[in-house]
């Protein structure tokens, strides 16, 4: 049986993802994927590089998570026709930015979260954003705690962000930030879906530009269910 959460080390990662290791290890050394180590003495776990695979739209080599049935027929844009949409936002670097969504969000209390305050919330963002980046490439961060919420939350939420200027976020492909997808969930295999389908979502170009500029959350929503697998 397998450790869904097991302490792997470079090769085994590198199978687990289908990656040269050399790609891997650069990927770890710059930061982009969550690691432990340098050099040759690189350790991973388990449960989150699969995180950091689903958020790149990346399949993973016999996943206990890659049945995606049991969800809603697409949790993303269920989970942001709960959440917010929230607008010029500031911020020098990703941990500025992602203090500057959660201080101007709508209170946690609005979503049915009584037990978790902002400043709780922003810790967990914040430890999630030093183990390794959130961005995903194309401009866009998906800031998210290590561990889901829990019962504290009723239901999957998505709050999107936009910053009035993009800042450096370590991305692996370079580009600045400019929009975040802030996702807050109760169970782990919901907030893996959520991150897959946000990696899916985003490979539509159109879709990003409305993402990014559309002052309508519902016609967001829309653009996102109409993308299919």
């Amino acid at each position: 049986m397998t450790d869904t959460n097991a302490d792997l080390d470079l090769p085994s990662t590198a199978s687990l993802l289908d990656l040269p290791e050399r790609t891997l290890r650069r990927w770890a050394e710059n930061g982009a994927v969550p690691s432990r180590g340098s050099n040759g003495s690189l350790r991973f776990q388990r449960n989150d590089v699969i995180e950091w695979a689903r958020s790149m739209g990346m399949r993973v080599q016999g996943s206990v998570h890659d049945n995606h049935g049991k969800h809603e027929p697409n949790a993303l844009a269920g989970a942001l026709r709960r959440g917010a949409l929230v607008d010029d936002l500031v911020g020098r670097d990703a941990y500025s930015a992602i203090e500057d969504l959660v201080r101007h969000m709508p209170a946690l209390s609005e979503f049915g979260v009584a037990n978790i305050d902002s400043d709780t919330l922003l810790a967990r963002l914040i430890a999630r954003e030093q183990l390794a980046s959130t961005a995903i490439g194309h401009g866009f961060a998906v800031p998210h705690c290590r561990s889901p919420l829990g019962v504290e939350l009723g239901q999957s939420i998505v709050v999107l962000g936009r910053l009035r200027s993009s800042v450096d976020w370590h991305s692996i492909d370079g580009a600045p930030v400019d929009t975040m997808i802030l996702v807050l969930s109760n169970r782990l295999e919901i907030q893996l879906e959520l991150l897959r389908r946000i990696a899916l979502t985003l490979r539509v170009p159109e879709v990003r530009q409305l993402v990014r500029s559309s002052r309508d959350l519902t016609s967001i929503c829309d653009a996102i269910e109409a993308v299919r697998e």
